[in-house]
């Protein structure tokens, strides 16, 4: 039985043949090619090495900037709490003053409440005697005592009344201008009260008849 041939493995035709390379040929490429390959597994490494540190950095960099972060925020927190705890105290100092002083603050209420009323009566009055002051103008201007006096210029028209009247009293009325020759109305010796009605273009004169005073 004759022995089954080897198969041939299948060769590219567009591939070229491998060159024969001598056993010499092939040490001097391994010396070659070892410093070379090492020299790559070398830079590699470094390369490795230099990415980790850069890493390494940059992670402790933001540890650094998390960890000044957290040391701020954590100042802040101290200050808020130190401030909140001073303003309570204060506001319970006040309390206490508040507490102690309340006496007297309930007597400055009162003090200044009867400072109000007494105010206030104070006005009253001050509007009342402005109210009488004007009365009293008003009397003054509306009335007169004995003498003589021109109705219009210096009297005003209308009816006067006397309550002072002796039993001497004497009063009388002229026409203006004639010199007491035209006697328009007189009165002696009404004791007590007496009255007259006076116009404009009217003299007039009392004697003894006290204080007149307009009554209409």
């Amino acid at each position: 039985m004759n022995p089954k041939p080897e198969e041939s493995p299948l060769v590219d035709p567009m591939t070229p043949p491998p060159l024969p390379v001598s056993p010499r040929s092939r040490k001097k490429l391994k010396a070659y090619f070892t410093p070379t390959v090492g020299m790559i597994g070398c830079g590699a490494a470094v390369a490795s090495v230099i990415a980790l540190g850069t890493l390494a950095g940059v992670n402790g960099s933001m540890a650094n900037m998390n960890l000044a972060a957290y040391n701020a925020s954590q100042q802040e927190v101290d200050e808020l709490t130190a401030e909140l705890t001073s303003t309570a105290r204060e506001l319970a100092g006040s309390e206490e003053d508040v507490a102690k002083f309340k006496p007297a603050f309930d007597m400055l209420a009162d003090v200044e409440k009867r400072e109000a009323e007494l105010t206030a009566a104070e006005e009253a009055i001050d509007a009342r005697e402005a109210a009488v002051t004007v009365v009293e103008e008003t009397i003054e201007r509306n009335s007169f005592a004995d003498g003589g006096y021109i109705v219009g210029v210096s009297i005003e028209p209308g009816r006067y009344r006397t309550t002072t009247a002796t039993s001497s009293c004497y009063w009388g009325v002229y026409a203006s201008g004639t010199n007491k020759d035209d006697i328009v109305a007189n009165d002696f010796g009404t004791a007590g009260t007496a009255e007259v009605t006076l116009s404009i273009g009217q003299d007039f004169e009392s004697d003894s008849c006290g204080e007149w005073t307009k009554v209409g």
